[in-house]
C-alpha cells in the first residue's frame, strides 16, 4: 500500500498476484538469452519454476498453468480425504 492509499502489487522484486483468487508471489527475469519465471503460492507452500534456454519464449504462461494445475490437484485430493 502506498502513502496515497493506492494498492501497488509489486514488492521487493515480487509481483503480488493470484491464481483463481489464491494469492501468489511471482518473479521472472532474463539474461544472456535465458528466461525464467518463479511462482510461489504461500498458502499451500507450492513453488513452481519455469526455465527457458531461448530468449524467444517466455516460460510465464506455462509456469502459471502448472501452478494452477498443482493447486487444483491439491485441493481435489484434500476434498477426497
Amino acid at each position: 500500500m502506498l502513502n496515497s492509499i493506492e494498492e501497488f502489487t509489486y514488492e521487493y522484486g515480487l509481483h503480488l498476484k493470484n491464481i483463481n483468487g489464491t494469492p501468489d508471489r511471482e518473479h521472472g527475469g532474463n539474461i544472456f538469452g535465458f528466461k525464467s519465471m518463479g511462482i510461489y503460492i504461500p498458502g499451500e507452500d507450492i513453488y513452481v519454476i519455469g526455465l527457458s534456454n531461448c530468449n524467444c519464449h517466455s516460460p510465464t504462461d506455462i509456469t502459471r498453468n502448472i501452478a494452477q494445475i498443482t493447486l487444483d490437484e491439491l485441493r481435489t485430493s484434500a476434498r477426497k480425504t
